[in-house]
């Protein structure tokens, strides 16, 4: 924990000396230019709540810290180490509501609810914006994307790097760890995952994985986030210890930080085990070799989850993969915010709408996070085709 303020003092939000770093990188102020929902307010409000409660109402407060997409961009510009999203989370947990228990309808029954979720989105897509209820306008238009035309592929593997990525991840198969949105709205990016595994000599060993838990702990859903996890950690010692190889930015950073749970893992040494087997597939395709058809785009723009590890994997190998066809877009959240769209979506639309700004002309959008993915399919022009980067493999 870097900073004068301690672990302690991080995790309460007392270490804040409101500095502003993290004003320049939230894109619910830059959106709405209301500073009491930027990270820092949240985080001072979170210390005043703990040192004197009494002079705060913990329901009132909890609802305006909850207003937060838990992006995680301020975390990483603060030098005090506070973490305002865990902030967040901790007083939803402690004051939940409705909104908390849908969404942890939306997660635990994933498998009922989304197909479901697929096939009114495939109403709505034909219906007028006009004739959705106000208050859950933004959610209901964010299932349009569902029954967005999709990406024709145009990029195939011919040669796998079988022996390097074996090396790379120390196992002989792998884990697929699809995500929610993998698994239950899109199998079609679980089975380009699966194709290009196998390409490049890690058969895919099935497991019926649990939520990675990063959602529902933004969601102040704690203990399902605990239980997600534990149930994740016995399928992967139940296999093994095999490499864990996920397609969604947002999996992989969420399953990384399993090992910094203490009462996860047997010891130190098995944590450890954990974070070097947990691998983006995208690294292990950089030195692979593909052929691109010539109905390929000549400009594919490529959004960057704000929960893309640094490197960024995806990007690296769709530089590589693209070359100069590939144009990154400024860096901005898309606004899918999970629990926030409950809490208040017109807040999520608004940051949503700054990242549509950006597509208009765009051919062809890719991004390497699953939520971000549905959310950019719901925002784009009717003329971007966007999509999951597996997309583009056939």
């Amino acid at each position: 924990m870097s900073g004068a303020g301690g672990r302690g003092e991080a995790r309460d939000g007392s270490g804040c000396i409101l500095c502003g770093k993290c004003l320049a990188v939230c894109p619910l102020l830059g959106a709405t230019g209301r500073e009491e929902l930027a990270p820092r307010a949240k985080a001072r409000l979170a210390a005043h709540l703990l040192e004197r409660p009494e002079e705060l109402d913990g329901r009132d407060a909890a609802r305006l810290a909850a207003l937060c997409l838990g992006c995680g961009r301020c975390a990483e510009a603060c030098g005090q180490g506070v973490e305002p999203a865990s902030l967040v989370a901790r007083l939803r947990a402690a004051h939940p509501g409705w909104r908390e228990w849908l969404w942890k309808q939306w997660i635990g029954r994933a498998e009922t609810l989304w197909p479901a979720a697929f096939r009114a989105g495939k109403f709505l897509g034909r219906t007028p914006e006009s004739l959705f209820p106000g208050r859950f306008g933004a959610l209901l238009k964010s299932l349009r994307g569902l029954d967005r035309p999709r990406i024709d592929a145009y990029v195939r593997l011919t040669a796998g790097p079988k022996a390097e990525a074996q090396e790379w991840t120390g196992a002989r198969e792998a884990l697929l760890f699809s995500g929610c949105a993998g698994r239950f709205a899109r199998p079609d990016w679980d089975e380009a995952a699966r194709r290009l595994l196998a390409g490049i000599g890690l058969p895919r060993i099935d497991a019926d994985f649990a939520c990675c838990g990063s959602t529902l702990g933004g969601a102040g859903l704690l203990e399902e986030q605990a239980e997600a996890r534990r149930r994740n950690v016995e399928i992967w010692r139940a296999a093994g210890r095999p490499a864990l190889v996920a397609y969604c930015a947002s999996c992989v950073r969420g399953l990384a930080e399993y090992a910094a749970d203490g009462e996860l893992f047997t010891d130190g040494d098995e944590a450890a085990l954990w974070a070097g087997r947990v691998t983006p597939l995208a690294r292990l395709l950089k030195s692979a070799r593909f052929v691109v058809s010539e109905n390929a785009p000549q400009a594919v723009g490529y959004h960057r989850p704000c929960h893309a590890p640094e490197p960024d994997e995806d990007l690296a190998l769709l530089r590589a993969v693209l070359g100069g066809r590939l144009r990154p877009l400024p860096d901005r959240c898309c606004g899918f915010g999970g629990a926030l769209r409950l809490a208040a979506p017109g807040l999520a639309e608004a940051v949503s709408a700054r990242r549509a700004a950006d597509l208009a002309g765009a051919e062809q959008l890719l991004t390497g996070c699953t939520a971000c993915a549905l959310e950019l399919a719901s925002i784009a022009p009717e003329t971007t085709r966007t999509g999951h980067w597996l997309e583009l493999f056939s």
